[in-house]
C-alpha cells in the first residue's frame, strides 16, 4: 500500500495490521503453519524517535499482559555495527550476508555446526572463536553502547545511532527492558539498521517479537523511498510464554463467556418463550446462548451452560404459567424465582452488581 500510495501518504504514517500468516516448514514449538501476527510500522521518520516509538509500543503491549523486565529483554543491535564487527574478524563484503544469517541462527545451531559454517567464511579457529564470544555479548542499556564497540575493537561511530537510541529510549522509560547485544542481526536482508528482538528473559522460547528500520523496502516495490521501522509480533510464542508465567489459563479462559444461558425444559409455554426471550435479552447487549440440541433435559442443559462458563442460567419451566422463571446465578449457586415482567432487569442488575445484587 505504501508503495502505490507514494507521497500521498502523511508523514508521519503510523498503522498496524493483524493477518494471519502461514509458513511452508514442519511446525515445532512455538513456530506453527499458521499463526497471527501483529504487526507496526512508522513511516517517515528516519531519526532513532521512530525505533524508540514501535519498541515503546511493543513494551506496552506485554506490559499489559502483566510482563515486565524480568519476563522479556528487548535485545538491541545495530547492522552497521554488526557489521563492523564481522569485518573486523575478517569476512568479506560478498560473504556479509552469509554471516549475518549464521549469526541470526546461532542459538539454534549446535556448536560444531556454528563453526564448521563459520570457517565456510574464511574465520580461522581464533576468529571462530572471537565471533561467537563477540556475537554472545550483551549488555544491560544502562550501560552506553559504546560499551560493546570499546570490549570488541570496533570503531566509536559504529555505535552512533545506537547512541541515540539510548537516549530515546531512555526518555521513554524502557531501558530497564533493554539490552545491547550486536548477536541480534535479523537475518531478512532488507533492515538497514537498528533491529532488535523481544526474548522471555529465561531464553526458554524463541523470539516473542522481531523487527528493526527497512528504510529501502518501499522504494524495492516501487514506491518512493521513505524511512521506516516497524516489528510483528506471532501469537504462539506470546501465548506459551504468558501459559508459563500463570498470565493465562487454558483454551476455555480464551473463549467467550456467556452471560446467559436459557434453558427450557420442554413444555409448549416454555418453547414458544425460548427464542424471543433470547432475542429480547440480546437486543440489551447481553450475550445469550440456548442449546441447540433436541433433548430437553434439563441436567443436560446445565451441564452445557456449564460447560460454556455462563454466569446465569435462566430456566423456563412450569413457573411460566405464573408468569415467573427460575434463574440460577452458577458463580454463586443461588437460585431466585424472577417475574418474567421484571427478568431483563433483574439480570442486568445482578450482572452488573454481582452475588451481593437479587
Amino acid at each position: 500500500m505504501a508503495a502505490a500510495k507514494g507521497r500521498s501518504l502523511p508523514i508521519p504514517t503510523k498503522w498496524f495490521a493483524i493477518p494471519d500468516l502461514f509458513r511452508a516448514e514442519r511446525p515445532q514449538k512455538g513456530r506453527l503453519r499458521e499463526h497471527r501476527q501483529w504487526n507496526v510500522d512508522i513511516l517517515g521518520v528516519a531519526g532513532p524517535e521512530a525505533d524508540a516509538e514501535v519498541i515503546a509500543v511493543a513494551v506496552a503491549a506485554l506490559r499489559g499482559l502483566g510482563l515486565g523486565p524480568t519476563d522479556i529483554r528487548v535485545r538491541i543491535s545495530h547492522r552497521g555495527a554488526a557489521a563492523s564487527m564481522l569485518a573486523a574478524l575478517g569476512v568479506a563484503n560478498d560473504r556479509m550476508s552469509d554471516a549475518f544469517n549464521l549469526i541470526d541462527r546461532r542459538e539454534k545451531l549446535p556448536p560444531e555446526v556454528f563453526a564448521e559454517q563459520a570457517a565456510e567464511l574464511g574465520l580461522d579457529e581464533t576468529d571462530i572463536t572471537r565471533l561467537e564470544e563477540m556475537s554472545c555479548t550483551r549488555i544491560t542499556a544502562d550501560q552506553s553502547p559504546a560499551t560493546i564497540a570499546e570490549q570488541h575493537g570496533l570503531p566509536a561511530d559504529s555505535v552512533d545511532e545506537l547512541e541515540m537510541l539510548s537516549t530515546e529510549l531512555d526518555r521513554r522509560g524502557l531501558l530497564p527492558f533493554c539490552d545491547w547485544d550486536l548477536g541480534i542481526v535479523r537475518g531478512l536482508a532488507y533492515y538497514t539498521g537498528t533491529v532488535w528482538e523481544i526474548h522471555d528473559a529465561a531464553g526458554a522460547f524463541r523470539a516473542l517479537a522481531g523487527g528493526g528500520r527497512y528504510d529501502h523496502l518501499v522504494e524495492l516495490f516501487g514506491g518512493p523511498s521513505i524511512p521506516a521501522c516497524g516489528f510483528g509480533m506471532g501469537d504462539v510464542v506470546l501465548g506459551l510464554l504468558l501459559a508459563d508465567r500463570g498470565l493465562i489459563g487454558g483454551d476455555e479462559t480464551l473463549l467467550p463467556r456467556p452471560d446467559v444461558f436459557v434453558l427450557s425444559s420442554g413444555i409448549d409455554e416454555a418453547e414458544a418463550m425460548l427464542v424471543p426471550l433470547s432475542t429480547a435479552l440480546r437486543d440489551i447487549g447481553l450475550h445469550v446462548r440456548h442449546t441447540w440440541k433436541a433433548s430437553r433435559n434439563i441436567g443436560k442443559q446445565f451441564k452445557e451452560a456449564s460447560n460454556c462458563h455462563a454466569r446465569l442460567a435462566v430456566v423456563l419451566g412450569d413457573e411460566v404459567g405464573d408468569g415467573a422463571a427460575v434463574v440460577k446465578d452458577l458463580d454463586a449457586g443461588a437460585q431466585f424465582d424472577v417475574p418474567l415482567r421484571d427478568l431483563s432487569t433483574w439480570i442486568m442488575r445482578r450482572l452488573a452488581g454481582g452475588a451481593n445484587s437479587a
